[in-house]
C-alpha cells in the first residue's frame, strides 16, 4: 500500500506516539516510523547529524508528522527551519496538534505545512483522520525528491572555457 518509505514522527508525548502508531497500523500502512521527541532531534534527524548520521538506520523520511507543542525547539520553529532548506523543500509536512486555533492553523500554512490536523480525544475519529492522511500522503501523493536523501546534487563539471574566461556555450 503506497511507498514504504519512513515516516518521521516528531512528538514529545509518549501516549500520543502510541496512539498515532496504532492508528497508522490499523489503517494498514506498513511504513516504518521513526520517532523523535523534540524539535532539536527532528532537525538532527532531517540533517542526518549526530546519532542520525547513518542513513541506512535513519533514512530520510517520505513524510514528517509534526507536533506543534514540543519542548525546546517547537514545531513552528522546525517548520520554519525546514522550509528554509532548499534540498528538503518537497518533504510533505502534516502538522498534527491539539491546538484548534485558527491563528495556529494560519501560521502553520504560512510557514509551508502541507496539512493541519487537530488531534481528537475519540480514538475512532482520530484513527479515521490518520487513515485519510495516510491514504493521501503515503498511498497517492507523488512528491518530487521524496525518496531521495536531502543532498544537494553535485555541481556539473566545469565546461571548456575560451580565452578570457567565457564559455563556448554562452552565459549560464
Amino acid at each position: 500500500m503506497g511507498t514504504l518509505g519512513t515516516v518521521l514522527l516528531a512528538e514529545d508525548r509518549q501516549d500520543d506516539v502510541l496512539l498515532i502508531q496504532k492508528a497508522i497500523e490499523r489503517a494498514g500502512f506498513q511504513n516504518p516510523i521513526s520517532v523523535v521527541p523534540d524539535g532539536r532531534e527532528t532537525i538532527n534527524y532531517l540533517k542526518g547529524e549526530d546519532i542520525y548520521a547513518d542513513r541506512e538506520t535513519f533514512p530520510f523520511p517520505i513524510l514528517l508528522i509534526l507536533d506543534l507543542n514540543m519542548p525546546g525547539i517547537n514545531g513552528l520553529q522546525v517548520l520554519k527551519w525546514l522550509r528554509s532548506q532548499p534540498q528538503m523543500a518537497h518533504l510533505p509536512v502534516v502538522v498534527l496538534t491539539a491546538s484548534p486555533y485558527q491563528k495556529d492553523m494560519q501560521q502553520v500554512y504560512e510557514l509551508g505545512a502541507n496539512s493541519f490536523l487537530v488531534k481528537s480525544s475519540d480514538f475512532e475519529e482520530f484513527a479515521a483522520k490518520i487513515k485519510e492522511m495516510g491514504d493521501f500522503w503515503l498511498a497517492r501523493a507523488q512528491v518530487p525528491g521524496a525518496v531521495l536523501p536531502p543532498e544537494l546534487p553535485p555541481s556539473p563539471p566545469a565546461g571548456p572555457t575560451l580565452p578570457g574566461g567565457s564559455s563556448p556555450l554562452g552565459a549560464a
